[in-house]
């Protein structure tokens, strides 16, 4: 009954449905760079083209992955930065276990609207 009335308030059309839209809005995954690393045009780091680094404190919309980068076995997501909106690649956690991104992001309201 409660699953019910969720996705009520969800379907917002009454369609009896939920718009891929909301669905996306509702389960967004939020990260935040951890440790500088560089944002790449493609999943291979060694292919890819470097579009700018993603700096400490920055947080980033999980679009998709992880994938498993097989030539330098690492963690890679593909992800949008809030605050320019550049899409690419990153890596999650380095092949010597270096971290750079953590999932989940705390956000602090400065002034109710």
């Amino acid at each position: 009954a409660e699953l019910q009335r969720a996705f009520a308030v969800f379907d917002e059309d009454k369609a009896g449905a939920v718009s891929k839209a909301v669905l996306e809005a509702i389960l967004i995954v939020l990260m935040k760079v951890v440790k500088d690393v560089a944002l790449t045009q493609g999943m291979g780091i060694k292919d890819g083209k470097t579009l700018r680094r993603l700096e400490v404190g920055e947080v980033i919309q999980l679009l998709e992955g992880p994938v498993k980068e097989e030539t330098m076995d690492v963690l890679r997501v593909k992800v949008k930065a809030l605050n320019d909106d550049a899409e690419g690649w990153t890596t999650v956690t380095g092949n010597q276990g270096s971290i750079f991104l953590k999932e989940g992001v705390a956000f602090k309201v400065i002034k109710e609207t």
